[in-house]
């Protein structure tokens, strides 16, 4: 019951947009970027609320002293109550956006005056698949398209991908940003529940839009496509053949 969120199937959600602080705009600013779904589009539901076992029980009425109304087990909050209508630090407001029918991540203000962009989401969600994520309905960087086609590889009695895979997405900034570059760097990190799972077959994968080297920093404005490379990594030993 008191598992920390990597423990469970769960995804972090980062976004990075730096280079907006102390730009003087007119008029509303807003920003899509990608948002943790599925491929086809659909989020994920939340895990079920857990009960207690008996010794956690116990524990919570006879030595912590909870009252009898509150001994229940953790519940979670599904991506559209994280992601919707909540205040990203002040200065941007941050919403579940549709763009040319997909969904993506929106963050808009009205200030005249900008500052950069730090968001990050724990979401616990039902179901993860770290082996392969994008065809067996776990959450990637949505939407997506030029999709090459993945090669997979044996991993125990399992299958992974043998190379990285790729895709295109896309962010977009409004036209008051025209004269503005900014920098933007998007992940989402998926773990797969630890419990009644051998070591070898946990772990995580990562999809991300990252600009390490900084050379591709964006300074136009609209729909702009960005690369997303996904990353897998299961069990830090190597599996036993």
């Amino acid at each position: 019951m008191w598992r920390s969120a990597d423990e469970r199937n769960s995804c972090t959600y980062d976004v990075e947009i730096t280079g907006l602080s102390d730009k003087n705009v007119t008029g509303n600013t807003t920003i899509l970027v990608p948002i943790p779904a599925t491929k086809s589009g659909d989020f994920l539901p939340a895990a079920e609320q857990e009960h207690p076992d008996f010794l956690q029980e116990q524990i919570l009425r006879y030595i912590l002293c909870t009252p009898e109304s509150k001994i229940s087990g953790p519940s979670f909050k599904n991506e559209t109550v994280l992601l919707d209508k909540l205040s990203s630090g002040g200065y941007w407001d941050d919403f579940i956006a549709k763009k040319d029918g997909k969904i993506m991540m929106g963050f808009k203000t009205d200030n005249s005056q900008l500052h950069d962009i730090h968001f990050d989401r724990s979401i616990v969600v039902n179901h993860t698949d770290i082996f392969n994520p994008i065809y067996n309905g776990s959450l990637i960087l949505y939407p997506y398209e030029n999709l090459p086609k993945i090669s997979m590889k044996p991993y125990g009695n399992r299958k992974i991908y043998a190379q990285y895979p790729t895709y295109e997405s896309c962010v977009y900034l409004s036209d008051n940003l025209n004269k503005t570059t900014v920098d933007i760097e998007i992940s989402i990190t998926c773990y797969n529940d630890r419990t009644n799972r051998p070591d070898e077959y946990q772990g995580y994968y990562e999809c991300y839009v990252e600009n390490k080297h900084r050379t591709n920093l964006i300074n136009s404005t609209g729909r702009i496509p960005v690369n997303v490379t996904l990353e897998q990594t299961i069990d830090p030993q190597p599996l036993k053949q």
